[in-house]
């Protein structure tokens, strides 16, 4: 997965705790240590994440992919990166927990609001983290009351794990994740893709959950 660096400082701000000025800094100041280190001549190591280094390409055969012309490729210095041992296991275990994570979240119970805590526990994502999410993505509008506070209905939960699904399953950006989102939505598509987007893998519990929230609607 490629990350532009507004989108490696978006996933400090998001897990790391700095504000998205520092977050922004560091990105830049990383990049400016490894873009002079390499200009140097110098390779680049960092312990536990991998080695960054230049390396040069002679001039070798190639051909226009438009035309199938014969033309030579010019001489050039690329960068190029291999990561640790500890930095390859770190991620495959992030995407295995991810993906069971993913598939034991809880059912939701049959009740109308739900506060930032019980979202966060329902679909296991902090609460800072989805106070964040509601800024990047303009679909997610919780109803705020008196003291600022949120409540989430069951609409925005299946929104919010949707939104998880995207970005710790799947492997998106939030840019990616986003224009996901958009997509489906400004895209006239049936109303079965519709309810897809929204209501990813229902199971027997969620189901049974929304049948006796609909029968005390009823009743009450």
């Amino acid at each position: 997965m490629a990350l532009t660096k507004a989108e490696l400082a978006d996933l400090l701000f998001e897990n790391v705790g700095l504000n998205k000025r520092e977050a922004k800094d560091m990105v830049e100041s990383f990049y400016e240590e490894v873009r002079t280190a390499l200009q140097n001549g110098e390779g680049v190591k960092l312990s536990g994440f991998g080695n960054f280094q230049l390396r040069s390409k002679p001039q070798r055969p190639g051909r226009n992919p438009k035309t199938g012309e014969e033309i030579p490729i010019t001489a050039r210095r690329v960068v190029t990166f291999h990561a640790s041992q500890k930095l390859k296991a770190l991620v495959e275990k992030i995407i295995m927990e991810s993906k069971k994570t993913n598939n034991t979240l809880l059912p939701i119970p049959a009740k109308r609001y739900f506060t930032i805590g019980e979202v966060g526990i329902l679909c296991d994502v902090k609460p800072h983290v989805l106070r964040y999410w509601e800024h990047e993505f303009l679909q997610l509008k919780p109803v705020k009351r008196r003291g600022n506070r949120r409540y989430y209905q069951r609409q925005e939960i299946l929104l919010i794990r949707r939104i998880r699904e995207l970005l710790y399953v799947q492997g998106f950006t939030i840019n990616g994740a986003r224009n996901q989102l958009e997509h489906i939505t400004e895209s006239h598509t049936s109303d079965k893709d519709n309810i897809n987007l929204f209501f990813p893998k229902m199971d027997l519990g969620y189901i049974r959950c929304e049948i006796n929230s609909i029968k005390s609607q009823l009743l009450s």
